[in-house]
């Protein structure tokens, strides 16, 4: 049986196959035209939403609206992944960790040591294939020695680890790629011998200690080292985070007497 027509603004037609109608429930089931009115309008009500697709893991309940913690459909299409990086407004990146930060912190103190033995092993690299460049070099040995110089540099400028620089070079982001570029560095330090001993000796110094260097950040990479160091920064950057919300609420607060102060005031007057 149907009851009587739905309201006005419920004519919608699915799939051209008449108006909707609601049904009254049970055979023999007895309603009052309020009821049916209602049932109508939610019917119309659900057919007027957006249509959403529905997420893996929602209830029954869930099933016509957006799971908890979803994002917007217009959200999607503005994350953009970049070197295991995501885009997020509650990011705590922007936040800069300062030195009397990382004086405080031990294991930030012995990262920033790692950083500075390192940036002296790329040196090292530059100035021994400099020499070597200008001593003698002929022939396929001269491209090698350029290029190890711009390696050279690549490695210094690597220890000031700066966001942007890992936005082309992300592998060296990571611990373990930087240990293995660091030994492929100090192996190719030590190719092509020379008759000059302080040559040699520079030579085979400068890639002795990057190849040590990088079977250093090989190990710490493996032992998980950089995760823990990122945990350290991000428990320095949330502290000072909350300390800068903790002063902007006690600003709010001294307004929000003071406002108060003038409206009792005023109250008094009246």
């Amino acid at each position: 049986r149907h009851g009587p027509p739905p309201p006005a603004g419920s004519d919608l037609r699915r799939g051209g196959r008449g108006p909707l109608r609601c049904r009254t429930g049970r055979p023999g089931a007895r309603r009052s035209a309020r009821q049916v009115a209602r049932r109508c309008q939610r019917k119309v009500a659900r057919l007027e939403q957006p249509f959403l697709p529905r997420s893996r893991g929602m209830g029954a309940g869930q099933s016509g609206g957006r799971a908890a913690g979803a994002l917007p459909m217009h959200q999607h299409a503005q994350r953009r992944p970049g070197w295991g990086r995501t885009a997020s407004n509650n990011s705590l990146d922007h936040i800069p960790v300062e030195a009397a930060d990382v004086q405080s912190n031990h294991f930030l103190r012995l990262c920033k040591a790692l950083n500075v033995l390192t940036s002296f092993a790329g040196l090292g690299l530059v100035l021994a294939n400099g020499m070597l460049l200008a001593q003698r070099a002929g022939g396929f040995e001269v491209l090698l020695r350029i290029y190890a110089v711009g390696l050279g540099v690549v490695v210094t400028i690597t220890e000031r680890e700066w966001p942007s620089f890992f936005l082309v070079f992300g592998f060296l982001e990571s611990w373990v790629g930087r240990g293995l570029f660091l030994g492929f560095n100090g192996v190719l330090a030590m190719a092509y011998a020379h008759d000059r001993a302080a040559t040699e000796l520079l030579r085979y110094v400068a890639g002795l200690y990057t190849l040590a260097m990088g079977v250093v950040y090989l190990a710490l990479g493996v032992l998980c080292f950089r995760q823990l160091k990122i945990r350290q920064l991000t428990r320095i950057r949330r502290k000072k985070h909350m300390t800068a919300q903790v002063q902007q609420l006690h600003a709010h607060r001294s307004e929000i007497d003071k406002l108060l102060e003038t409206t009792q005031l005023q109250m008094q007057k009246l």
